[in-house]
């Protein structure tokens, strides 16, 4: 599936300029410059850990993404608060040399440059969704009920990050740019409900071996959940395409 060859492209100059742009800023005493530092060398150190890139040839060893999933979670606990200290925007000044690259994953001729702290945010978002459904899509594969259930919440958090890309791209009014079709309102869209149907997939693994106390009814309503999920997806992806070629059609 398309997932597994998603790849975000970051950049953060170094650190050299993120310690010139925190000492310059004049609001802050020493102490916190100090501790504004240690965050900006732990970013850097688990940047240079962290190839998306390697995804797709990682979507099967469950100890690999575990380790992709951490270092992202710890990446943006202490990105978003260095982004939110220090305010770095298009608007802000000298941030020319503080840029962030996303490639289109359908298109890789598509992309955009930002110096955005909330695009680098955007990007370690979308990066964790995918790791979260690649980690969800082995869990749900194995017998252990356990496993399925743990494949739930992978799903669930995957749709959280969606849902938390769509929030912070219409605040960067990013969804309104045609470039991108990843951070689009309806792409995303296809992604949760797809996600949603996942999940009950597991649910629906769970419970069918307990048929006989659980009871026909609510295991053709787990179904009937699997089948809205899927449609929905199916019919958002039609209405994607039905835009896209309407575009082309106008150009």
């Amino acid at each position: 599936f398309f997932f597994s060859s998603r790849r975000r492209h970051t950049r953060c100059s170094g650190v050299s300029w993120a310690r010139r742009c925190v000492q310059e800023t004049g609001r802050y005493p020493r102490q916190v410059l100090d501790i504004f530092m240690e965050k900006v060398q732990l970013l850097d150190s688990l940047r240079k850990q962290m190839n998306f890139g390697l995804l797709k040839y990682i979507s099967k060893d469950d100890m690999a993404l575990e380790s992709v999933e951490q270092k992202s979670i710890e990446y943006a606990r202490n990105w978003c608060f260095l982004g939110e200290k220090l305010e770095l925007t298009e608007n802000s000044a000298d941030t020319s040399e503080f840029q962030f690259q996303w490639s289109d994953s359908l298109n890789q001729e598509k992309s955009l440059v930002l110096s955005d702290w909330r695009f680098e945010q955007v990007s370690i978002l979308y990066n964790l969704m995918v790791t979260y459904f690649l980690r969800g899509n082995l869990l749900m594969k194995r017998q252990d009920d356990v496993d399925k259930k743990l494949a739930i919440q992978k799903f669930r958090y995957a749709i959280w990050c969606a849902q938390e890309i769509k929030v912070v791209a219409k605040q960067m009014q990013i969804v309104m740019n045609q470039q991108l079709v990843d951070l689009q309102a309806d792409h995303l869209s296809i992604m949760i409900s797809i996600f949603q149907g996942l999940g009950f997939i597991c649910m629906l693994n769970i419970h069918e071996k307990n048929e006989a106390n659980l009871g026909v009814e609510n295991i053709a309503s787990i179904c009937k959940e699997i089948d809205k999920h899927f449609s929905m997806a199916l019919e958002l992806i039609k209405v994607q395409k039905r835009k896209e070629l309407s575009l082309i059609h106008i150009s």
